[in-house]
């Protein structure tokens, strides 16, 4: 006779029917195919309170290790090191720079930026609202 198997069913497996909070919101382009690119939403992110999601500004009032690790999700999905994905101190102007390199230092003032030199992105931030349907020409979310 086998006795029963008394062992407790394991808790720390993961729940695979609850939704996967960790995966990031990306929505692309069907016209930059080929361009590692991503238009990111809230979900994936660490931030909590009125900064929950995905906040990557670093000039925000939100926990400065938070907006590190969301800027590190980023840089993992667009394949770059975490100190290669530039963002300005964006301000409304016509002012757009042109970097082929990190910058050290405060973060340039500008309102666009843009870059040709591999293994560098370029992150433009904007506040997040209700979900949108993609444009024409953009790809259903990933």
């Amino acid at each position: 006779m086998t006795a029963p198997d008394m062992t407790a069913p394991d808790r720390t497996a993961p729940d695979r029917t609850a939704p996967d909070r960790t995966a990031l919101d990306v929505i692309t382009a069907d016209a930059l195919k080929g361009v590692p690119h991503g238009f990111f939403a809230r979900r994936g992110g660490v931030s909590t309170g009125i900064y929950a999601g995905l906040n990557c500004g670093p000039g925000s009032r939100d926990d400065a290790g938070a907006v590190a690790q969301n800027r590190a999700r980023i840089a993992a999905h667009l394949g770059v090191d975490p100190d290669r994905l530039l963002s300005l101190h964006q301000v409304h102007s016509p002012r757009a720079l042109i970097f082929d390199a990190p910058w050290s230092g405060p973060r340039p003032q500008a309102d666009a930026a843009v870059t040709a030199t591999p293994g560098l992105a370029v992150c433009a931030l904007a506040a997040a609202g209700p979900r949108q349907p993609p444009l024409p020409g953009f790809g259903e979310t990933r």
